[in-house]
């Protein structure tokens, strides 16, 4: 059988566990679908990676060594999180954020081989628990409906994807594993102590990577964002990525930490003095990544905390506060740096419009297929004496990869995480309000720069809102 055709059942396949993660109702239909889920992704790896790429993985006692030594790690891992179901978030959010340089074949990419593993363990015990216990927790028709059918419907493209190893790529690396992730964070139970276990992790997290991006400021050395060395070599400022390979991203993180330290501030008693200084280090952090589009989304993230947690004098007062030091930093930022999805807004934006406009024009029911966009964009800037690029913005790429069809369940997608998060608000302010501001600064972030659908916390806040609303409420 060929690749294409193996790569397209295999999706076909995951499309299904999706759906049966995602809708299960019984333990039978929970296990069926974290089975097939599982089989999916086997075979997308065994299609995409090349032969002497997996025979490494066995190439030699000490690399059999240490990939039994990995799933004992992993194996040790799910026997912690069977026992104890409430890290399940914490553990997901710690291993999130963190990216491993790896060689497939003839490319090298950044994969989060870490959330890959705590997935796998994750995924275990969710399994065993579904065996034990009579029960499985129903995750919100709200939340499952519109997750299963988008990514059902990216996992179905592969069919008439115009570039279908992308389409693996896609699905293996991020649609197929957070539609688990969504899956397991629905279904956690939520203790007392969760939105501390998760906003301290979340800083801390933050202040590390805040840390290394201040020491390459300090010493103009880059860790790993090789690509940023010539720019900086020829520009009059000094971006930072820290332990990213993009410094938007790394400004995305920062952004995201900022804001729920806001609202931890603002509805929990978190030290004022002690978030101040947080919140004051990792904005210094954020300034010399020079990312508008991570200042934006941290502007409108402030403004929605506002008009959310605030009232009266209160509102008006933190908010002029918050908002002072941030419009400064744009300006500054405006008057001596740049950022890529920002310039994107001008000059080389339209070609990007361009060519997704084409796409949806020659393909307006059901795109080009997940993944393809960028070849097709690509295509067309060279025919037609465009920037060859594609749109790197997640509605256009919607449209774009899956056309009227995609577009219109994206938009319910979007209606139904709006309706999600405010029922989630009025059960727990906290974890409601933190949950909602982490989505909305990354989709507002995706509008001038890709990583939407590929960004874990996207994912993540969806589930813990789901989990909130799925808890019964007190009587």
């Amino acid at each position: 059988m060929e690749t294409d055709s193996v790569i397209q059942l295999a999706a076909l396949g995951g499309a299904v566990g999706t759906t049966l993660v995602l809708v299960a109702r019984e333990r039978i239909a929970l296990l069926a679908g974290i089975a097939v889920l599982a089989g999916a992704e086997i075979t997308l790896a065994f299609a995409l990676v090349p032969e002497d790429d997996l025979e490494r993985f066995v190439d030699g006692p000490l690399r059999i060594a240490a990939v039994v030594v990995l799933a004992g790690v992993v194996g040790g891992l799910a026997a912690v999180l069977t026992r104890y179901p409430a890290v399940w978030p914490v553990a997901l959010l710690a291993a999130a954020p963190f990216r491993v340089l790896l060689d497939v074949g003839s490319q090298r990419a950044f994969l989060l081989v870490p959330l890959y593993g705590v997935l796998v363990a994750a995924g275990l015990a969710l399994a065993v628990r579904a065996l034990r216990d009579r029960e499985v927790a129903v995750i919100p028709p709200l939340l499952a409906v519109p997750v299963a059918g988008l990514i059902g419907l990216a996992g179905i493209s592969s069919l008439w994807s115009l570039d279908v190893d992308a389409s693996a790529v896609d699905l293996l690396f991020f649609y197929f594993p957070f539609a688990l992730l969504v899956g397991i964070a629905a279904r956690a139970p939520l203790a007392p102590w969760l939105p501390l276990a998760l906003g301290g992790t979340l800083a801390g997290i933050a202040m590390v990577l805040a840390s290394v991006g201040l020491w390459e400021r300090a010493t103009r050395q880059l860790v790993l964002a090789r690509g940023l060395e010539i720019p900086n070599a020829y520009e009059s400022f000094f971006r930072t990525a820290s332990l990213m390979r993009d410094p938007s991203i790394y400004g995305r993180h920062l952004a995201v930490a900022i804001l729920v330290i806001l609202v931890a501030l603002w509805l929990t008693r978190l030290s004022v003095a002690a978030g101040a200084a947080v919140i004051a280090f990792l904005t210094l952090a954020l300034f010399f990544t020079y990312s508008q589009s991570s200042m934006v989304a941290l502007v409108v993230g402030v403004l929605f905390v506002a008009a959310a947690a605030g009232t009266g004098r209160t509102r008006t007062v933190v908010l002029v506060g918050a908002l002072a030091p941030l419009l400064l930093a744009s300006a500054v930022l405006a008057a001596v740096g740049h950022d890529q999805s920002l310039l994107r807004v001008t000059g080389g934006r339209s070609d990007l419009i361009a060519n997704s406009a084409d796409i949806v024009r020659e393909h307006p029911i059901g795109g080009v297929g997940i993944g393809a966009e960028e070849k097709v964009s690509e295509e067309l800037g060279r025919r037609r004496d465009r920037l060859a690029k594609s749109s790197h913005t997640a509605p256009l790429t919607v449209a774009a990869e899956l056309g009227i069809i995609g577009s219109a369940l994206y938009l319910a997608f979007l209606v139904a995480a709006v309706r999600l998060f405010y029922l989630a608000w009025l059960r727990d302010r906290v974890l409601g309000l933190g949950t909602a501001v982490v989505f909305l600064a990354i989709f507002v972030h995706s509008l001038f720069y890709s990583g939407f659908f590929e960004d874990p916390l996207v994912w993540l806040s969806l589930g813990l809102a789901g989990a909130v609303v799925a808890k019964p409420l007190a009587d």
